[in-house]
């Protein structure tokens, strides 16, 4: 493996590409054995389905990083750089609206606590759920989401996992409680505030690119 060494740290903003990428690659380095030292920009970029020129180019901002001959990367090196990038060399918290299946299954994730992601409630209109407790962690009754947000000034991020006709009023809320990160999961488009980072995670989307490079595999 080539040796990269950079001085410096890429000032200028990562594209969303990239961004993507070292998302991925972060995802597998923390689902590694602990006892694993090294791992090669062809292991790595064979895992991510990228190539290894791919994975080199993208780790040339990280000054810290740099791949040793035979051996490649150093693990726990990349994890330490890659969680500065998302910020999650500290403890970030969150909440979540909507206590069903798919809210469920996110509070579960395990690789979330291993990024120090922590979430501090469900809220849900649901009053068969209000009261109870997912995962360990409490169900409110939506009605007192705005309180709730002020009060708990370390909550930095909203998880929305309701009915599309119901996300716009509740997203509404969310912001004007002060918080300004979104990760929408409900199939519709929302009117936001220019200073609100919102992310769209769309599910069938890849469905849909399995299916399209299923059609076309041998083509």
């Amino acid at each position: 493996m080539r040796k990269y060494i950079r001085k410096k740290r890429c000032k200028k903003r990562i594209s969303p590409k990239t961004v993507e990428r070292l998302a991925l690659y972060y995802e597998i380095l923390i689902t590694l054995p602990l006892r694993r030292k090294y791992i090669s920009s062809e292991e790595l970029g064979n895992l991510a389905g990228v190539s290894a020129t791919t994975v080199r180019q993208d780790f040339l901002c990280f000054e810290e990083v740099e791949g040793k001959a035979r051996k490649g990367y150093e693990v726990k090196k990349l994890k330490k750089a890659l969680k500065e990038i998302f910020n999650v060399d500290k403890k970030t918290c969150g909440i979540i609206i909507g206590a069903g299946k798919l809210g469920q299954a996110i509070s579960g994730y395990d690789n979330f606590k291993k990024s120090n992601i922590c979430f501090k409630a469900f809220f849900d209109k649901d009053k068969r759920k209000v009261g109870k407790k997912i995962n360990n962690i409490p169900v409110l009754d939506i009605k007192t989401l705005p309180e709730f947000i002020k009060k708990n000034k370390s909550v930095e991020v909203a998880i929305v996992c309701i009915p599309p006709k119901e996300a716009q009023e509740v997203v509404e809320t969310i912001v004007e409680s002060g918080i300004k990160a979104i990760w929408n999961f409900s199939p519709t488009v929302l009117e936001l505030p220019e200073d609100v980072v919102i992310e769209y995670e769309r599910i069938g989307v890849g469905f849909y690119k399995l299916l399209y490079n299923f059609k076309y595999r041998n083509k």
